[in-house]
């Protein structure tokens, strides 16, 4: 009698289609979070944002366990009233968080952030909490078979993603979340046969949706835009929302920017205009025709050393795109090939230097390309006499560590290799950084230029680099081949000319160093001796930061963080260690504190407390979380090298992967109630992961090689094959081997477990590379399908077949 009643009162359908729509809204909240924290404060938040929302999934299971008999007798409200929660928390959410001061670097030493961060987390925590319970009402009230509600929440998790980033080339992320509200308040209406509940849910999310229509954005306060539109006059011309990033133009009649500038320089650089990738990432545009009628500035920097050594060179300019194409130009180049991997930012140029009334871009010898310069270096068959590939985009990320944790697959051992053997015979490449306090990148790419050139076979590495230091950039100039005599004799006087430090040259001596820009103890002159010495090792070994040499494998280049140093630096330096860690990394790990703590006190105790019996099963559903999000973080990294974007890679992920898992739980499960087809599912499961695991490379050599929509497609198909089977585990576990009152645990326990996953998995990649990440979740996956076979049958399949 109780289960017609709950089918009179939600349908089979309205649980269907209003799991679809709820799950939809959690991601699209979720995707737009992960956006939006990391266009404000820089850097990777996709760890903690999939910690919040996973967090949030696994305390609701305590609602649903405590009130599952309401729950059970009355579903449609608690729905309907749980979803036009989740309609209007999320933008509000936001909101509030905007006015709480943050600076994440200061997670370093000051408590005060990890208040922020945990009120932070709290505020994001509520719409995540109150979607969860809609999300497993259906589970618990059974209304229908799991592995059917499985595949309709994964199916709804699947479908925004693509859509919202697709979006994004029209709207400001932040009022996408007009998409989060609706679909909330949609499976809400759809959810609830009460006028009176859809009323307060149609309110709720109309509020939400004009809240999230017309809330201001905010970028932190230590960003390069905030900063310079506080300057006199200066004012914002220009912003154009994309995928690839919100791409501004700002005019500032006081800024006068060329990083690396000589000090000799005594005249008035043109005027100018500047543009802001997600409000960092600033590049100056110059008047190209006043430029090029008076190009002395352009003579007096570092770069302008390679035209000395290089007449009417063939140049591509991987990064800098505007003042290396006037460089070029200025300096007598043959030709230009610029590579930038933002369309917007290639039209913002294009667009300042047409006011200006002149675009060096409509010349026969300049050349533009939409691309990543990685994969632009894969697929490209030319090969050139100079290439400039500049690390300046923003010095205050550089300094803060902000993109510690972001894969760059430039700056591995093979990408330096790639990039060298694209040079001409006598040609060189270019490496142009910031000079940091303290130093770290400039030493680790020394570092890495070393091992790449000793890996290429080059006998001497010491001949094949020359580089110099301004007061605020170091220049290296790095050849497959040795650098002549002469090519020395003219950088010696290259530097005295223009008041340049001489940094390396095969034979320096110390006392040619630090003459003109002087600065303690000179580090980099010291880490090319040391690394070209017999002690490369032990200096590697005693330097404060991290020197490995990144990979493929383990494409961190900018991660410098060594536990082993701190202790030193809190003795030395007490609070003032602060500058010498990277806030992305450590944000990574407070977040896995706090959440730990956050998820035993939700959960673990509450459980205990309560002298909650589960059987040993339900353990499983949190290796399941676990297992399952090691996959997901290896894909996201991975398609970030296959498709070259790394949002494009995140939406590929989310949307094959959970539409694969959804399908796989429609397909599998209902084939598969016998112990001996359900042991052949789970084996299919680690056969299949373990090719798609061992093979990606090959994969990704041949799609490379194809246009970037092809490139997509075949990552999702390939990604979504091992989904399939993921997604058997489980909905077969949940209907066959928990009792019904366990199913809050168990839905709990797999959040619990994803939070911690998500987290794990990048500290995984980072300290071990993705082919131990890769090798984990095997493992992991092998665990669970042993203890789901083990497990007695505890449970008869749940309910009838309503769909």
């Amino acid at each position: 009698m109780l289960r017609g009643k709950l089918i009179d009162q939600m349908s089979a359908r309205a649980a269907a289609v209003g799991l679809f729509c709820i799950s939809g809204g959690l991601l699209s909240y979720e995707f737009l979070l992960m956006r939006l924290l990391s266009l404000a404060h820089w850097g990777h938040f996709a760890g903690l944002v999939f910690s919040i929302a996973l967090l949030g999934l696994a305390a609701s299971s305590l609602v649903l366990h405590h009130w599952r008999e309401r729950i059970c007798a009355n579903p449609s409200l608690f729905f309907c009233s749980s979803a036009g929660l989740f309609s209007v928390s999320a933008p509000v959410a936001f909101y509030l968080s905007q006015s709480i001061p943050f600076a994440p670097f200061l997670l370093a030493w000051s408590a005060q952030e990890y208040l922020c961060l945990g009120v932070r987390i709290f505020m994001f925590f509520v719409p995540f909490f109150v979607s969860g319970i809609a999300v497993g009402i259906p589970y618990v009230a059974r209304l229908l078979p799991a592995s059917r509600l499985y595949c309709w929440s994964m199916l709804g998790s699947a479908v925004p993603t693509l859509s919202l980033l697709i979006g994004m080339a029209a709207f400001h992320p932040v009022r996408l979340l007009t998409v989060a509200s609706l679909l909330g308040t949609v499976s809400g209406l759809l959810g609830s046969s009460s006028w009176l509940a859809r009323l307060g849910c149609l309110l709720a999310g109309s509020l939400g949706c004009l809240l999230a229509a017309t809330m201001p954005f905010r970028y932190s306060e230590y960003k390069a835009l905030p900063k310079t539109l506080l300057l006199p006059e200066a004012r914002l011309l220009d912003q154009r929302p994309h995928w690839q990033g919100i791409v501004e133009t700002v005019r500032s009649k006081h800024t006068r920017y060329l990083p690396g500038l000589s000090l000799n320089f005594d005249g008035n650089l043109p005027q100018s205009e500047l543009v802001f990738v997600d409000g960092s990432a600033m590049e100056v545009v110059f008047d190209a025709r006043e430029s090029l009628a008076d190009p002395a500035f352009l003579r007096l920097s570092p770069e302008a050393l390679s035209y000395e050594l290089k007449e009417a060179p063939k140049v591509l300019a991987l990064g800098g795109v505007a003042t290396e194409i006037l460089r070029a130009l200025a300096l007598k180049a043959a030709s230009i090939v610029a590579v930038d991997d933002c369309g917007e930012r290639i039209e913002a140029i294009r667009g300042i230097w047409e006011r200006f009334g002149f675009s060096p871009m409509r010349l026969e010898n300049v050349f533009i390309r939409e691309n990543d310069a990685r994969l632009f270096l894969q697929t490209t068959d030319e090969k050139f006499d100079l290439i400039f590939l500049s690390l300046l985009a923003s010095h205050a990320t550089s300094t803060a560590g902000a993109a510690s944790l972001d894969p760059n697959y430039l700056f591995t051992r093979e990408g330096l290799s790639l990039l060298l053997a694209k040079l001409t015979p006598g040609g060189h490449a270019v490496f142009t950084l910031w000079v940091e306090n303290p130093p770290r990148t400039g030493v680790k790419l020394a570092s890495l230029i070393i091992d790449a050139l000793s890996r290429s076979g080059a006998r001497e590495p010491s001949r094949h680099i020359l580089a110099l230091r301004s007061w605020s950039t170091l220049a290296f100039s790095v050849a497959p081949e040795p650098f002549p005599r002469n090519a020395i004799e003219r950088l010696k006087r290259f530097a005295e000319k223009n008041s340049f430090d001489l940094v390396h040259y095969d034979g320096m001596a110390r006392e040619e160093a630090n003459r003109f820009n002087v600065i303690p103890k000179e580090p980099y002159v010291e880490a090319f001796e040391a690394l070209l010495s017999g002690g490369a090792n032990e200096y590697r070994l005693r330097w404060p930061f991290n020197l490995g040499a990144a990979t493929d494998d383990a494409p961190f280049f900018s991660h410098h963080f060594r536990w082993a140093a701190v202790p030193e630096f809190v003795g030395r330096m007490g609070k003032d260690w602060v500058p010498y860690v990277e806030w992305g990394y450590l944000l990574v790990v407070a977040t896995l504190a706090v959440t730990a703590m956050f998820g035993t006190c939700f959960l673990v105790v509450p459980c205990l407390a309560g002298r909650v019996r589960v059987s040993p099963v339900v353990s499983v559903f949190f290796l399941l979380g676990f297992a399952y999000m090691f996959v997901e973080m290896w894909a996201v990294y991975r398609l970030i090298y296959w498709v070259s974007y790394p949002s494009i890679a995140f939406a590929v992920t989310l949307a094959f992967m959970l539409a694969g898992s959804g399908a796989g739980a429609a397909v599998l499960v209902r084939r598969a109630p016998a112990r001996p087809t359900a042991g052949v599912m789970l084996v299919s499961l680690l056969v299949v992961l373990a090719i798609v695991l061992a093979l990606s490379e090959l994969a990704m050599g041949w799609a490379l090689k194809q246009a970037l929509f092809i490139r997509i497609l075949a990552a999702g198909v390939w990604m979504a094959m091992p989904a399939f089977f993921m997604g058997f585990p489980f909905p077969f576990a949940l209907e066959n081997k928990v009792r019904p009152e366990e199913i809050p645990w168990a839905l709990g326990l797999n959040g619990l477990g994803s939070v911690l996953g998500s987290l794990v998995a990048t500290l995984l990649a980072v300290h071990f590379g993705l082919n131990a990440l890769a090798g984990a979740a095997l493992v992991l996956y092998f665990l669970a399908a042993v203890m789901i076979m083990m497990s007695p049958r505890l449970s008869p399949p749940s309910g009838p077949d309503h769909g």
